[in-house]
């Protein structure tokens, strides 16, 4: 073969090699992070919980299932969000709820809350999504000396 001939040859098999795979494999896994302070080291992170696709596809992210490490033990899941994606730029996750669990001690007990209409703002061009400064409601049924709102710093979801 003349070099013309396998330079062609080498370019038409490396096109075929490289369209058929495809841009992205995720692994359909996500880490979940809450943080409810910017100056507190309280936070929980769900490490590698499974999620029922890949972004951009509608999924949810199984955080009852996974065991999550949390730093002061305060943080819970009470739910596994669903969320759908907007690709548009810079691009958003939307969940239509996000619940948590917050043991205030002996004398509160925990307290639920979620946030509605949950949107998260995508980092670049990566699949890290995060939101600031969210404030989750108590959810019904509403116990006495649970606060009313509960400020969270920080929500951010990374997926592979």
């Amino acid at each position: 073969m003349r070099p013309a001939g396998l330079l062609v040859g080498i370019t038409a098999a490396s096109t075929i090699a490289f369209t058929a795979t495809p841009a992205h494999a995720y692994a359909q896994q996500a880490d979940f992070t809450i943080r409810p302070s910017p100056s507190s080291s309280d936070f929980c992170t769900w490490s590698g919980a499974s999620t029922s696709a890949a972004p951009p596809s509608p999924l949810t992210i199984g955080l009852t299932a996974a065991s999550p490490f949390c730093y002061s033990g305060v943080l819970a899941a009470t739910s596994d969000p669903a969320f759908t994606f907007n690709e548009n730029w810079p691009g958003t996750a939307l969940s239509p709820q996000v619940a948590i669990a917050i043991f205030y001690g002996s004398l509160v007990g925990t307290c639920h809350y979620g946030a509605i209409n949950l949107t998260l703002h995508r980092q670049g061009v990566t699949r890290e999504y995060s939101s600031y400064s969210i404030f989750f409601t108590e959810l019904a049924p509403k116990r006495t000396l649970c606060p009313d709102t509960m400020p969270i710093h920080l929500v951010s979801i990374v997926f592979y």
